[in-house]
């Protein structure tokens, strides 16, 4: 999920078989705002929808930020933090540069695994 120009929302969802991108260049996506919940289906994963649930969301750049991420076949809808799950990515990222040892060899990276980084969301079985 993106916002271009602070609005202009798309989704992506890429699995195993390939990408399918959704609203292209943001038509069609008629509640690109804060708090807006847009919903889509995709054979592969069923129903879902999203929020971006903040403007200029901290870490995140400018315009719509935050988005939340529900699916209607995961715990029935439940709202899961897209940037939230990202973060731990990038955590594990900057950690395994360093060799998996994080710039001290008492601590060990994180190795997953990951639901999501910045770019695209998995879904994992």
């Amino acid at each position: 999920m993106e916002t271009k120009d602070g609005a202009n929302c798309k989704a992506t969802v890429e699995c195993d078989d390939g990408k399918k991108e959704y609203n292209v260049g943001g038509a069609g996506w008629n509640v690109c705002y804060v708090g807006g919940r847009q919903f889509f289906t995709d054979p592969r994963i069923g129903e879902f929808s999203i929020t971006f649930s903040e403007k200029d969301g901290e870490m995140q750049g400018e315009g719509l930020t935050t988005p939340i991420l529900q699916v209607k076949y995961v715990a029935d809808w439940l709202a899961i933090p897209v940037n939230d799950f990202a973060e731990q990515y990038n955590k594990y990222v900057d950690c395994d540069r360093d060799g998996g040892l994080g710039g001290s060899p008492f601590r060990k990276c994180d190795e997953g695994p990951f639901l999501c980084h910045h770019g695209y969301v998995l879904f994992l079985p």
